[in-house]
Protein backbone atom coordinates (compact mmCIF):
# COMPACT_ATOMS: atom_id res chain seq x y z
CA UNK A 1 0.00 0.00 0.00
CA UNK A 2 1.27 3.49 -0.92
CA UNK A 3 1.49 6.75 0.57
CA UNK A 4 0.81 9.22 -2.22
CA UNK A 5 3.39 12.32 -1.97
CA UNK A 6 1.97 15.01 -3.94
CA UNK A 7 4.30 17.72 -3.06
CA UNK A 8 7.60 16.10 -4.91
CA UNK A 9 6.10 14.37 -7.45
CA UNK A 10 7.38 10.90 -5.41
CA UNK A 11 5.55 8.16 -4.66
CA UNK A 12 6.22 6.37 -1.04
CA UNK A 13 5.75 2.81 -0.55
CA UNK A 14 6.01 2.25 3.21
CA UNK A 15 6.26 -1.78 3.00
CA UNK A 16 9.25 -1.62 0.72
CA UNK A 17 10.79 1.86 2.25
CA UNK A 18 9.77 1.29 5.64
CA UNK A 19 8.15 3.20 8.49
CA UNK A 20 8.15 7.15 8.50
CA UNK A 21 9.42 8.75 11.50
CA UNK A 22 8.37 12.75 11.90
CA UNK A 23 11.61 14.82 11.82
CA UNK A 24 10.07 18.10 12.42
CA UNK A 25 6.83 20.38 13.54
CA UNK A 26 6.09 23.38 11.67
CA UNK A 27 3.39 26.01 12.43
CA UNK A 28 2.87 27.32 9.17
CA UNK A 29 3.27 25.93 5.80
CA UNK A 30 6.09 27.69 4.39
CA UNK A 31 8.01 27.12 6.71
CA UNK A 32 7.67 23.39 6.37
CA UNK A 33 7.35 23.61 2.46
CA UNK A 34 11.36 25.14 3.19
CA UNK A 35 12.40 22.18 4.93
CA UNK A 36 10.65 19.60 3.35
CA UNK A 37 12.51 21.24 0.04
CA UNK A 38 16.00 21.24 2.13
CA UNK A 39 15.69 17.53 2.16
CA UNK A 40 15.01 16.88 -1.23
CA UNK A 41 17.81 19.13 -2.38
CA UNK A 42 20.02 16.89 -0.50
CA UNK A 43 18.73 13.63 -1.92
CA UNK A 44 16.15 12.83 1.11
CA UNK A 45 12.57 12.00 0.11
CA UNK A 46 9.86 14.12 2.77
CA UNK A 47 6.62 14.27 2.68
CA UNK A 48 4.06 16.74 5.18
CA UNK A 49 1.40 15.11 6.90
CA UNK A 50 -1.58 17.77 7.90
CA UNK A 51 -0.50 20.04 5.74
CA UNK A 52 -3.98 20.93 4.20
CA UNK A 53 -5.60 20.62 7.51
CA UNK A 54 -3.91 23.18 9.09
CA UNK A 55 -3.23 25.59 6.12
CA UNK A 56 -7.15 25.34 5.70
CA UNK A 57 -8.09 25.71 9.33
CA UNK A 58 -5.02 27.43 11.15
CA UNK A 59 -7.02 26.68 14.43
CA UNK A 60 -6.07 23.07 14.49
CA UNK A 61 -2.55 23.87 14.56
CA UNK A 62 -2.05 23.16 18.43
CA UNK A 63 -3.98 20.27 18.21
CA UNK A 64 -2.63 18.56 15.36
CA UNK A 65 1.02 19.07 17.08
CA UNK A 66 1.33 21.37 13.63
CA UNK A 67 2.56 20.28 9.92
CA UNK A 68 5.01 17.15 10.57
CA UNK A 69 7.87 16.55 8.43
CA UNK A 70 8.17 12.88 7.98
CA UNK A 71 11.47 10.78 6.60
CA UNK A 72 11.93 6.97 6.07
CA UNK A 73 13.17 6.22 9.61
CA UNK A 74 16.29 4.97 8.44
CA UNK A 75 17.19 8.63 7.28
CA UNK A 76 16.01 10.35 9.76
CA UNK A 77 19.55 10.61 11.58
CA UNK A 78 20.34 12.52 8.28
CA UNK A 79 17.32 14.60 7.75
CA UNK A 80 17.82 16.18 11.16
CA UNK A 81 21.20 17.01 10.73
CA UNK A 82 20.50 19.02 7.58
CA UNK A 83 17.43 20.89 9.62
CA UNK A 84 19.72 21.72 12.35
CA UNK A 85 22.29 23.20 10.14
CA UNK A 86 19.70 25.27 8.31
CA UNK A 87 20.05 28.74 10.14
CA UNK A 88 16.75 30.42 11.36
CA UNK A 89 15.17 33.39 9.36
CA UNK A 90 15.79 36.84 11.68
CA UNK A 91 12.89 36.90 14.28
CA UNK A 92 11.86 40.03 12.34
CA UNK A 93 10.90 38.03 9.23
CA UNK A 94 8.91 35.28 11.45
CA UNK A 95 5.22 35.20 9.95
CA UNK A 96 3.92 33.99 13.53
CA UNK A 97 5.33 35.88 15.51
CA UNK A 98 3.06 37.15 18.22
CA UNK A 99 2.34 40.84 18.37
CA UNK A 100 2.81 42.97 21.61
CA UNK A 101 -0.11 44.84 22.85
CA UNK A 102 0.33 47.44 21.35
CA UNK A 103 0.74 45.83 18.19
CA UNK A 104 -2.53 44.21 18.81
CA UNK A 105 -4.27 47.20 19.20
CA UNK A 106 -2.79 49.08 16.26
CA UNK A 107 -4.58 45.95 14.38
CA UNK A 108 -7.47 46.61 16.58
CA UNK A 109 -7.66 49.71 15.09
CA UNK A 110 -7.17 48.98 11.66
CA UNK A 111 -10.43 46.23 12.03
CA UNK A 112 -12.62 48.88 13.72
CA UNK A 113 -12.23 51.16 11.25
CA UNK A 114 -13.25 49.15 8.46
CA UNK A 115 -15.86 47.90 10.50
CA UNK A 116 -16.81 51.63 11.39
CA UNK A 117 -17.27 52.73 7.57
CA UNK A 118 -20.61 50.61 8.05
CA UNK A 119 -21.44 51.30 11.89
CA UNK A 120 -20.71 54.80 12.96
CA UNK A 121 -20.15 54.82 16.29
CA UNK A 122 -16.82 52.25 16.23
CA UNK A 123 -15.12 54.93 14.16
CA UNK A 124 -14.81 56.94 17.16
CA UNK A 125 -13.87 53.52 19.01
CA UNK A 126 -10.86 52.85 16.49
CA UNK A 127 -10.36 56.80 16.81
CA UNK A 128 -9.44 56.45 20.63
CA UNK A 129 -7.18 53.38 19.68
CA UNK A 130 -5.13 54.70 16.94
CA UNK A 131 -4.74 57.72 19.91
CA UNK A 132 -3.35 55.29 22.54
CA UNK A 133 -0.96 53.30 20.14
CA UNK A 134 0.07 57.07 18.78
CA UNK A 135 0.72 58.20 22.44
CA UNK A 136 2.87 55.31 23.49
CA UNK A 137 6.49 55.36 23.20
CA UNK A 138 8.44 52.71 20.95
CA UNK A 139 8.43 51.60 17.47
CA UNK A 140 6.06 49.52 15.49
CA UNK A 141 6.88 47.00 12.98
CA UNK A 142 6.55 48.26 9.39
CA UNK A 143 3.56 45.89 8.83
CA UNK A 144 1.77 47.32 11.81
CA UNK A 145 3.04 50.58 11.29
CA UNK A 146 1.27 50.32 8.04
CA UNK A 147 -1.96 49.02 9.03
CA UNK A 148 -2.08 52.29 11.31
CA UNK A 149 -1.48 54.93 8.78
CA UNK A 150 -4.52 52.97 6.67
CA UNK A 151 -6.83 53.10 9.63
CA UNK A 152 -6.22 56.85 10.34
CA UNK A 153 -6.91 57.41 6.49
CA UNK A 154 -10.23 55.34 6.65
CA UNK A 155 -11.26 56.91 9.82
CA UNK A 156 -10.73 60.49 8.39
CA UNK A 157 -12.47 60.16 5.13
CA UNK A 158 -15.51 58.24 6.63
CA UNK A 159 -15.81 60.75 9.35
CA UNK A 160 -15.16 64.06 6.56
CA UNK A 161 -18.09 61.97 4.62
CA UNK A 162 -20.55 61.29 7.48
CA UNK A 163 -19.68 65.47 8.65
CA UNK A 164 -20.61 66.22 4.46
CA UNK A 165 -23.69 63.81 4.74
CA UNK A 166 -24.92 66.25 7.60
CA UNK A 167 -24.00 69.25 6.13
CA UNK A 168 -26.16 67.84 3.02
CA UNK A 169 -28.98 67.05 4.78
CA UNK A 170 -29.45 69.27 7.52
CA UNK A 171 -28.09 72.56 6.05
CA UNK A 172 -28.73 72.23 2.45
CA UNK A 173 -32.46 72.74 2.96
Amino acid sequence: MGLANTHSGGTFDAVAQGEFVTVGNFSDAIAAELARAKLESAGIEAQLGDEMTVSIDWQLTNALGGIRLRVVAGEAQAARAILRDTPEPPASAMPGEALNAREVRAERAAKMALFGCMFAPLLLYALGLVVGVLSEPGELRPMVRRQLQLSIALIFCALAAIVALGVFLFVGK
